[in-house]
């Protein structure tokens, strides 16, 4: 939740009071005067000129023949607004920034496309943790099944989803001897990431690098992206990486809330 302003607008304040007050209400009829009066601690006079000026702006509806006011359409159509000003591709880099500054090490914001995974946005370190350096670009492909990104993305799918994404043609490469070379095993590890919540890819994609992968929701709940943070493998020690999956959880659930997600990871 944002910090209580500064100079707070009163009459904002009691406006916002109201609309909150017919959001909650379970009477689908709407809230009279005198109850929005009740609940608000305002003066009648107060409420009713909140309401002719909402009334006015098309945020409120009034029922003419009970007097009821209910949310107006005024409201939908603001609203409609808000997934396409606050898409992935408009969420604030600092969030990344942040998490490669607490986690010193090489921070990634990836898509799934098809069967690749897709790097959009990097924030390299200069730490020790970050002297191996992936030559995978910003917008290169990646395989899905060998990368945490990617494989945290997947397992908002179910297993059929997957089975038809990765078809019998699908060739699987070994790129090290940890990539999963077939259908089966991907699932099994599809099944282990939603058991603990983060993918990891150790040293799958590349010998001597894992990374560490949590999901990013949108206001639908469905995952759209993934953060994941790529360390040495001799530098990653169990409280090293516990340390990692608590900040990549606070990065996460920081871009999910930006995005309009309200739930748990």
């Amino acid at each position: 939740m944002s910090e209580a302003p500064k100079y707070p607008v009163r009459t904002l304040d009691k406006a916002i009071e109201i609309l909150n007050l017919l959001y909650s209400s379970d009477d689908h009829r709407g809230c009279g005067i005198t109850e929005l009066s009740v609940k608000s601690g305002l003066n009648k006079s107060v409420v009713h000129r909140i309401m002719d000026t909402l009334l006015y702006n098309g945020l409120v509806e009034k029922d003419p023949d009970t007097s009821r006011y209910r949310l107006g359409w005024g409201l939908y159509t603001l609203a409609q607004k808000v997934p396409q000003q606050n898409h992935l591709y408009n969420i604030s880099i600092n969030y990344l920034i942040e998490l490669s500054k607490a986690v010193t090490t090489t921070v990634n914001l990836g898509i799934l496309r098809g069967t690749n995974s897709i790097i959009i946005s990097k924030i390299e370190s200069n730490s020790r943790d970050s002297v191996m350096r992936i030559a995978t670009q910003i917008g290169e492909p990646e395989e899905a099944y060998a990368t945490s990104l990617g494989k945290v993305i997947l397992s908002d799918k179910d297993d059929y989803e997957i089975r038809e994404l990765f078809g019998s043609g699908f060739r699987f490469r070994k790129m090290t001897p940890n990539t999963v070379s077939n259908i089966d095993e991907l699932i099994e590890r599809i099944h282990e990431v939603r058991n603990n919540g983060y993918a990891i890819d150790n040293e799958e994609l590349a010998l001597g690098l894992i990374c560490l992968s949590m999901p990013i929701r949108d206001y639908t709940g469905g995952v759209v992206a993934a953060v994941s943070v790529s360390s040495l493998g001799v530098m990653l020690t169990e409280e090293r990486k516990q340390m990692i999956l608590q900040h990549l959880s606070v990065c996460c659930r920081s871009i999910s809330k930006a995005l309009g997600f309200s739930g748990a990871l």
